[in-house]
């Protein structure tokens, strides 16, 4: 018989054990099971039709939701401030949020006034336009029936500031240019806006002290007959019986001073009534009291206003 080693058996029984117990440690080492499971998780999943269809399908849901959140905004944006879709969708584009298109918006149209129609302001300058001139004018036939359906008197104040707004050559004219790019500022393109304005502009002269100087210096030149350097007497007292109602309300010039310098140049035989003396006469009537007692002759008033003030003077020592 083969005779064997009794010690070697022992090595050999004892390497069979570890190796059986290292083999066991192996298949029941839950970590190295998990990570396996991990890795194979983490594998990214093969592109299939279906799985194509899927995130299609996503990004449709996705754009078709972007597309009624921009329709609702458009929507908003109309609804509060009157605009076209075009204009609506270029301040949304420009600005991204509703609020601050909104915003934008309001400053915007704010500094270009309202918003009327050209065509209607067209229409309306037709309407009163001089049948037989060239198209472009408007007569005093035209204004004297806008005053008709306006209900307005044609000597009333509100006129001349209209005429200042509108950039009339000449009383009772009106050019097209003139009187479209006016009235655009003004906000009126039909009857019931022109009667308002006309109104607004009237009490305008009488609350805004700056507003009524620029229209009354306009007045010199805006009835200034072609080539002429001074102003009839008789138009500039019909013109400033107009004015002066309103120049006298901010100060201590009586109505009845209307009269004396109408007498006084009557009176006196003047022709015509210069520039100067149109311009100096408004700060006479807002600032001489009602005996004349400040007026200060050393001062650069023309000679006519010196002249006047003697004379009203000596009148108030008779009365």
């Amino acid at each position: 018989m083969l005779s064997l080693n009794p010690t070697l058996l022992v090595l050999t029984a004892l390497l069979a054990l570890v190796l059986y117990y290292l083999l066991s440690l192996c298949s029941s080492n839950p970590t190295t099971n998990n990570n396996s499971r991990s890795r194979t998780f983490d594998r990214p999943r093969p592109l299939t039709p279906s799985n194509l269809k899927a995130s299609t399908s996503l990004r449709e849901i996705d754009e078709k939701m972007s597309r009624n959140a921009a329709a609702a905004a458009l929507e908003q944006f109309a609804a509060i401030t009157g605009a076209t879709p075009r204009d609506a969708q270029r301040y949304l584009a420009k600005h991204k949020r509703v609020d601050v298109a909104v915003d934008a918006w309001f400053a915007e149209q704010g500094s270009r006034g309202p918003q009327v129609s050209t065509q209607k302001i067209g229409q309306l300058f037709d309407k009163y336009k001089d049948p037989e001139g060239d198209g472009e004018t408007i007569s005093v036939d035209g204004t004297i029936a806008l005053c008709s359906e306006l209900g307005v008197d044609p000597e009333d104040v509100g006129l001349l500031a209209l005429a200042y707004e509108l950039k009339s050559p000449s009383p009772g004219e009106w050019a097209r240019k003139g009187w479209v790019d006016g009235l655009k500022a003004l906000g009126v393109d039909n009857l019931d806006a022109f009667r308002t304005a006309v109104a607004t502009l009237s009490s305008k002269l009488r609350t805004d002290a700056a507003y009524f100087s620029k229209v009354y210096n306009y007045t010199f030149t805006y009835v200034l007959p072609a080539g002429a350097r001074s102003l009839g007497t008789e138009t500039a007292l019909a013109f400033w019986g107009i004015l002066l109602p309103v120049a006298r309300s901010t100060g201590a010039w009586p109505e009845k001073y209307d009269e004396w310098w109408s007498e006084y140049l009557t009176e006196k035989g003047m022709k015509g009534v210069s520039k100067d003396t149109w311009s100096m006469f408004l700060e006479f009537v807002k600032t001489i009291d009602g005996q004349f007692e400040n007026y200060d002759e050393t001062e650069s008033w023309p000679s006519t206003i010196d002249d006047f003030v003697a004379y009203a003077r000596e009148r108030l020592g008779k009365t």
